[in-house]
């Protein structure tokens, strides 16, 4: 017997990052020196430091980064831009819309987008 899915089940696996085939995708080759390092830097903090300010301060550092790369052209310019949605996200989600917040950010306005933003969590007090 085949299972449906349904077409807002569809639109949520579309977007699930941590089911993508591209999750971990040359991470050992790419990322490998920078999981040390990091791991290196939270061997000195206390949990506190590290899931507090740490925290906060990689994803912004993270967001830095896919805006200049952004800006570099990696993602396409123009028409071809809109069809790419870049982020920057945490698993699972903060639960406070940060990850919409920072789609909003980092992408200009495009159909792509606003698909990808029914995915996201909202702030609460939205």
């Amino acid at each position: 017997m085949e299972q449906q899915i349904t077409d807002e089940d569809k639109s949520w696996w579309k977007w699930d990052s941590a089911d993508s085939p591209y999750a971990v995708y040359g991470y050992d080759e790419f990322f490998g020196e920078v999981g040390a390092l990091l791991d290196q830097r939270a061997s000195k903090l206390s949990d506190d430091e590290l899931y507090e300010t740490e925290w906060e301060e990689r994803i912004d550092l993270m967001e830095a980064a896919m805006k200049r790369l952004d800006a570099s052209g990696l993602f396409g310019t123009g028409k071809e831009r809109e069809c790419v949605v870049i982020n920057v996200e945490q698993a699972p989600p903060d639960g406070d819309g940060a990850e919409y917040d920072r789609a909003l950010r980092l992408n200009p306005p495009s159909a792509l987008l606003s698909e990808y933003l029914e995915t996201c969590e909202t702030p609460e007090n939205d």
